[in-house]
């Protein structure tokens, strides 16, 4: 992880992330809906303090990606110009959505200038066996070895909503989409293995998604 520059935020991350946490709404629908994971708002700051280029890396749903942009919108008023910088940083910021205190992991990484996480919690009943982490693990590794790799991709999207920094539960969805003759998706996932994760993509899926940019 490279050093966050905090000293671009009038108050220090303490204030950012006290406007941020307190500014960012469950939505209804997701906690309805069971929806729990990792969402992760990349933007860019500029030399003069603005923020522009607002995306979301992995998106749980159209509602809380609404949320999390009028969150991080509202707080750019706390980003600091600084004269002495010419650089332009792109800035990432896990937001955690949680039901039922329901904990997962999540990977060590080295994606850029990475904050640390904010945690949004709900409560609902009867969350059931299906949003835990380790359920869907043992359903992905016994799907992926007996190359049900449809049945694998949907524990794959549950696990990576959870934990997306796992170059690991990349490599295993992009070879379930190669199999599935989803080039495009598969490419996707190795893509951010390196955009995200900084690490290299392997050696055979580089071959395949090369192949298909030179088509």
């Amino acid at each position: 992880m490279d050093h966050f520059p905090s000293y671009r935020i009038e108050g220090g991350k303490p204030a950012f992330y006290d406007k941020v946490g307190k500014t960012i709404i469950y939505p209804y629908s997701a906690i309805q809906s069971k929806i729990v994971g990792t969402s992760v708002m990349s933007f860019v700051l500029a030399p003069d303090g603005k923020i522009t280029d607002y995306q979301i890396v992995n998106s749980l749903s159209k509602d809380i990606d609404y949320e999390l942009v009028k969150a991080f919108k509202e707080a750019e008023d706390l980003w600091l110009p600084d004269a002495q910088e010419d650089k332009h940083y792109i800035i990432f910021v896990p937001i955690i959505f949680l039901l039922n205190d329901t904990e997962f992991p999540l990977s060590a990484h080295e994606a850029g200038f990475m904050m640390e996480e904010i945690k949004i919690e709900a409560v609902v009943a009867n969350l059931g066996r299906a949003n835990n982490y380790n359920f869907h693990l043992e359903k992905a590794k016994r799907s992926y070895e007996k190359r049900r790799y449809r049945k694998a991709l949907r524990h794959l999207n549950e696990l990576i909503e959870r934990n997306p920094f796992s170059a690991e539960l990349y490599k295993l969805r992009g070879f379930s989409h190669y199999k599935l003759n989803k080039q495009k998706e598969a490419c996707l996932d190795y893509q951010k293995i390196k955009t995200l994760l900084h690490q290299a993509i392997p050696p055979a899926a580089r071959n395949i998604c090369i192949g298909d940019q030179e088509q």
